[in-house]
């Protein structure tokens, strides 16, 4: 498939995001604090890709393609693997340790849970929020104004696609976004940030001990959840809600284990689905069934050709016509230069991903 065809004539859209990016990378954004930048948290063993990897991935799209008549476009189901290069652990990696986090039913019926959670979360949001979109989150932007891609279901609740410049309405997070806190009560949705800092008003000695205590008590996991000592947890006073006070329950704006993907996501999942002729499956074991059912159907109702590039087995990978086990974010990139004129490729990469050039 021949570069040139996919020449983007809208410059303005270029334009603004280089725009974007300067910004994103030279200030920070508002997932950098201020300025810090996570390290990144990739598995051991990852294999960086190969040429023969590219080209199998550049002949799957070519078939895809020439199937359907026309340059095509592609739906991206992304989960944890793709945010680990942003110090983001995600949860089924080869040799990352036992996780249980917790369930919906939990959060919702006990204090007990909701403050333990709330502690944790306090003090992992910090981390969290610092984090900033790696190469797979800046390559799908790109293929995004390439008009390559119909949509990107995400699984991650980190908001590091929206932030990399992919638009909102090519996004549907299918778990939520911890960026957002909801009354269960009343409603009222507000931002993260206001509500940490009531928290961090809320339980100020408890900051100060918890930095004190941080080496030997707090170490971190995923989606920014950090275990704490169950002493500092007795210490600590969860949020209210500002329109309810006490008697309102704030939950983070994301799905828990046990709970139901919200209706109007799912069917948005569906519609990005129903408008593609490939499905590429990004760092994502499809474990929950939210995901796995939408490959699920791409390939048995719809017979849509699947890829996936993950690290370590999928409950899909039966489906799969192409599986890669490889680094993502470094194959993304290799397929980005594929398909953008080269002065695009360069000026959208140079600004962080000099080495990979």
């Amino acid at each position: 498939m021949s570069r040139h065809k996919f020449v983007v004539k809208r410059h303005e859209s270029w334009r603004y995001l280089f725009t974007y990016l300067r910004k994103l990378y030279s200030t920070g954004s508002r997932f950098t604090g201020e300025g810090d930048v996570l390290e990144s948290v990739y598995p051991r063993g990852l294999k960086s890709p190969d040429k023969s990897d590219k080209l199998a991935v550049l002949e799957f799209l070519d078939k895809s393609f020439i199937r359907y008549g026309s340059h095509g476009k592609v739906c991206v189901i992304s989960g944890a693997g793709i945010s680990t290069e942003s110090g983001i652990p995600d949860y089924r990696s080869p040799g990352r340790p036992p996780h249980q986090p917790i369930t919906h039913d939990q959060f919702v019926s006990n204090v007990a849970y909701r403050r333990r959670y709330w502690a944790r979360s306090y003090v992992g949001y910090e981390r969290l929020s610092k984090a900033r979109p790696g190469k797979t989150h800046i390559s799908l932007a790109v293929l995004e104004q390439l008009g390559l891609l119909s949509g990107n279901v995400s699984q991650n609740v980190d908001g590091l696609l929206l932030a990399s410049g992919v638009s909102g309405s090519r996004i549907v997070e299918l778990h939520g976004n911890i960026h957002y806190v909801r009354c269960l009560k009343c409603g009222l949705k507000v931002g993260r940030d206001v509500v940490q800092r009531q928290m961090r008003e809320l339980n100020m000695e408890w900051a100060t001990d918890s930095k004190e205590h941080q080496e030997r008590s707090i170490f971190e996991r995923p989606d920014g959840d950090y275990a704490v000592t169950e002493e500092l947890v007795d210490q600590f006073y969860p949020p209210f809600c500002f329109r309810c006070g006490q008697n309102g329950i704030l939950k983070p704006d994301v799905v828990f284990f046990g709970d139901n993907v919200p209706k109007e996501n799912a069917l948005r999942a569906r519609h990005f689905i129903e408008q593609s002729e490939a499905i590429l499956v990004l760092g994502s074991s499809l474990s929950t069934f939210s995901a796995y059912g939408l490959v699920q159907r791409a390939s048995r109702e719809l017979s849509l050709p699947i890829c996936i590039i993950n690290y370590g087995p999928t409950r899909a990978d039966h489906l799969a016509t192409l599986k890669l086990d490889v680094d993502t974010g470094l194959l993304m990139v290799q397929i980005c230069q594929h398909f953008a004129p080269e002065h695009v490729f360069k000026k959208y990469f140079k600004q962080r991903f000099q080495q990979i050039l």
